[in-house]
This record gives structure tokens, C-alpha cells and sequence, in this order.
């Protein structure tokens, strides 16, 4: 294989035109490309890791306020443990 690091957008444009035969994406681009695209999930991350949700932040937020982002994660697992 050979790699190509794009964007979701530009990614989800190349794979639709056939200008690569593998995408590894999320949603809602493999929505998206499930629904208009007819493309089919060759593997996903079950088993592999405990959830499909991805909390981001800045590098100058997480450094300037590392305690303040620790709470944000803390509470969110929180969330995560009562809705589960």
C-alpha cells in the first residue's frame, strides 16, 4: 500500500473518484460514502478499542490549562459511564 495523509473532505473526493481503493475514515464520512458511494466496510475498530469517541483541544489549551482539560476529560467519562 501506499499511505496518503488527506484531509476527511479531500479524502472522501479521492475515494469517490476513484483515485484510491481504501479509506480509512469515520463518521459521518463513511456514512456518507456507504449511503452515495456504495462502499463497504472492510474492517472496523471493534475489539480494537473501547469506544469511537475522540475529544480534541488545541496544543495551546491543553498546555496553558492542563489541569482545567483534565477536569473536561474526567467529566466527560463520567457522562460516558452514566450513559453507557
Amino acid at each position: 500500500i501506499t499511505p496518503v495523509y488527506l484531509p476527511p473532505a479531500d479524502a472522501r473526493a479521492a475515494f469517490q473518484r476513484g483515485a484510491m481503493d481504501a479509506w480509512v475514515s469515520w463518521d459521518p464520512f463513511l456514512a456518507e460514502v456507504e449511503t452515495n458511494a456504495k462502499a463497504r466496510q472492510i474492517r472496523n475498530a471493534e475489539g480494537l478499542v473501547p469506544h469511537y469517541t475522540f475529544y480534541l483541544a488545541s496544543r495551546k489549551f491543553a498546555d496553558t490549562y492542563p489541569e482545567t482539560a483534565k477536569q473536561v476529560v474526567d467529566e466527560l467519562g463520567k457522562l460516558s459511564a452514566w450513559a453507557n
